[in-house]
Formats: structure tokens, C-alpha cells, sequence
């Protein structure tokens, strides 16, 4: 867990991560990297990898506590959260 704040910056390598807003106000993330396949380049074709090897975790798939958490901060601020029910 990282508790970002305003102007944080974060590098992750290749693993996995996640973005949880739990605050009143709309959050922004901007990603600067070198290439993605899935965006594809001038020329180049589109490619999605297989789910497989995406490193995507689908919410039917994330650990419950991961869930539970975001929930916890979204009342310790009074901020309703807008994800479907588990």
C-alpha cells in the first residue's frame, strides 16, 4: 500500500498495481513509459496479449481484503463508493 499525495510520483517496474480514489475529489493518473504493444506504434499492429499473461486481476479474482480495505477509507472519509458490490 502507498498513500499517494498531491504530486507523488511512483515506479513499479513490471508488477502489478492498482489505482483506489477514496477521496470526495476525482483523482488523475498520468503514465509515462516507453512503448506498449497494446497501443500499438505508427505502422504497427495493435496487439492484446492473452488475460493470461496481462497481469490484469479481474475483480472476481482480487483478495477480499483488498476490497474491504477501499471501502474502509472510502467511509473514514464519507465518500460513497461508486464499484459494483461484491
Amino acid at each position: 500500500r502507498y498513500d499517494f499525495k498531491k504530486n507523488s510520483l511512483m515506479t513499479n517496474g513490471h508488477g502489478g498495481h492498482q489505482h483506489f480514489n477514496a477521496s470526495a475529489e476525482p483523482a488523475r493518473y498520468l503514465v509515462l513509459r516507453y512503448g506498449n504493444p497494446f497501443f500499438g506504434a505508427p505502422g504497427k499492429p495493435k496487439v492484446r496479449p492473452p488475460h493470461e499473461d496481462t497481469g490484469q486481476i479481474d475483480f472476481e479474482d482480487e483478495d477480499p481484503r483488498i476490497r474491504a480495505l477501499f471501502e474502509e477509507e472510502c467511509a473514514k472519509r464519507g465518500v460513497k463508493s461508486e464499484m459494483a458490490p461484491a
